[in-house]
């Protein structure tokens, strides 16, 4: 089995940033075509780079020689959101070259996405309070427009730790002018063995809908439905001490370079 390196992009690092352009046009993009989910390349960039208020973005690119620009085999890339004023997070993207079949590779690059949103709320001094998924519902999102099985990929995300919150769950628009996102639904994981309550859910919520423009007009109002529901919803116990669902890193062997 070959052993792949996993590494964090930086600003500071031409190589790693060069790499992570390259793998978002070949790997990312394509496994995301529906543009009303999919992030800019720039967007990216400016979170990286802290031109976005409440919005740190982390990226993980896993390959061999992933320091040597001319050298680098690329595997995957994975995306996270950190909103440091409500301290949450939001695995945005995980993306894996389709030529690649290694077992695990896939949870291990959810739980290094963890990981990296841990360390993230280290770096303020907090305690990350929550993490969150946005996953296409099986019966309503488009078909063709999804990569994959959607029955397939909710089974394996609940099969590595990830709950579904009890409401539904409107993602706000990826652009100024983009369209609501009504076929997604909202997944919590374990961190450190405790899932998200309500409070977690509504800071999740207020952060992603701040940060896309505001919260007025149409905004307010999927927001307002969401808090209706999220009342009445039932989150999931903490997990046994020592139980962390959905993290062992499988059969990938990952090495941080």
């Amino acid at each position: 089995m070959t052993t792949l390196e996993l590494t964090r992009v930086t600003q500071d690092n031409p190589v790693l940033l060069a790499l992570f352009e390259r793998a978002y046009r070949q790997i990312l993009a394509p496994a995301f075509p529906d543009t009303n989910q999919a992030e800019t390349l720039d967007k990216f960039l400016a979170g990286m780079n802290g031109e976005i208020k409440n919005f740190d973005v982390v990226v993980n690119l896993i390959g061999q020689n992933l320091r040597d620009i001319d050298r680098a085999e690329l595997a995957g890339i994975s995306v996270a959101y950190y909103y440091p004023e409500h301290n949450v997070g939001n695995l945005a993207y995980n993306a894996i070259d389709p030529n690649i079949r290694q077992g695990g590779l896939g949870k291990a690059m959810v739980q290094c996405r963890i990981e990296s949103l841990k360390e993230k709320a280290a770096e303020r001094g907090k305690t990350l309070r929550a993490v969150f998924l946005e996953v296409n519902n099986p019966e309503r999102a488009p078909k063709e427009l999804d990569t994959m099985d959607a029955n397939k990929r909710v089974a394996i995300f609940e099969k590595w730790g990830a709950r579904k919150v009890g409401i539904d769950y409107v993602q706000p628009p990826v652009y100024e002018d983009g369209t609501f996102c009504d076929y997604m639904d909202l997944y919590s994981y374990p961190v450190d063995g405790r899932y998200a309550n309500r409070k977690d859910v509504s800071a999740f919520l207020m952060a992603s809908y701040c940060l896309s423009y505001g919260t007025t007009g149409d905004r307010q109002m999927a927001l307002r439905t969401m808090y209706n529901q999220l009342s009445e919803w039932k989150p999931e116990p903490q997990l046994p001490r020592g139980v962390l669902a959905g993290y062992e890193m499988g059969k990938a062997e990952l090495r941080p370079v």
